[in-house]
């Protein structure tokens, strides 16, 4: 996958806009600036339970890293953290409700 601006402003929006005039603060900007148009590779994988009474799918899990990627970009716990603090998705890929 590719992290896209789009993916920053709609998954992090808490590392501000790219390009655009923002308030800066020097730790998210750099952050930003580091995952912005980088390809990473995501290791997952999706468990389909069946029921056998109904013959039909139960429920599905989905387990992925998105963290270990991250990580390697950006070489700091701090900056991960940075990242994932206000995100709108967790380190495993799923959505995640912030009030």
């Amino acid at each position: 996958m590719t992290i896209s601006k789009w993916t920053l402003e709609n998954l992090f929006p808490h590392l501000g806009k790219l390009g655009r005039h923002v308030e800066r603060n020097s730790v998210k900007d750099t952050v930003a600036e580091k995952l912005v148009d980088q390809r990473i590779v995501v290791d997952g994988r999706t468990m389909f339970y069946w029921d056998c009474g109904t013959e039909a799918i139960a429920s599905v899990m989905v387990d992925n890293d998105f963290l270990t990627p991250i990580l390697e970009l950006l070489g700091s716990l701090e900056e991960v953290s940075e990242v994932f603090e206000h995100a709108l998705v967790s380190p495993n890929l799923q959505w995640r409700s912030i009030s």
